[in-house]
């Protein structure tokens, strides 16, 4: 890793690495509350899909069918936008912690050698990396609202 740039006086890089700090501080809760959230999804879409098997099995059920199907649809949009603004956060907080690792560290090459610029760097393009995982998280919310979906089209044309 780099070394803080000597040109600063004392008191900027103390307020510098405040900055940084509380960028990273934010950076991290917005990005452990968007894997929470995900992890809830997945936990409530168990409970909407064993309330769907087990009002399919009994007949007298049925007319909860359409019911579980439509909050397990209202539930993939609310989660697609809750993540829609961690993801937002999580990206203003990636571009604070570059702006602030451009003034902290610097090499003789002026190349960037803070923990998101090397991220940023060493990141290859690819399915499975950082910048994909919006695709694959919002991938599954869409197909599991479709799945409910359909099966509120079931339900109704059944009923």
């Amino acid at each position: 890793m780099g070394t803080p740039s000597s040109a600063l006086p004392a008191g900027d890089l103390e307020a510098l690495k405040a900055k940084l700090t509380y960028a990273w501080n934010v950076w991290e809760f917005h990005g452990r509350q968007r894997m929470n959230m995900f992890n809830y999804f997945l936990v409530i879409v168990g409970i909407l899909i064993n309330g769907y098997i087990n009002a399919f099995k009994e007949k007298s059920l049925h007319s909860v069918l359409s019911i579980i199907c439509l909050l397990g649809f209202l539930q993939c949009f609310v989660f697609l936008m809750i993540d829609w603004r961690n993801r937002t956060m999580l990206y203003f907080a990636d571009d604070v912690l570059k702006e602030l690792e451009k003034t902290l560290f610097t090499s003789s090459h002026n190349e960037l050698l803070g923990p998101m610029s090397q991220r940023a760097a060493k990141e290859k393009k690819g399915l499975f990396f950082y910048s994909k995982m919006k695709i694959w998280i919002w991938l599954t919310y869409i197909l599991v609202g479709i799945v409910f979906l359909a099966g509120l089209i079931y339900a109704r044309c059944t009923q």
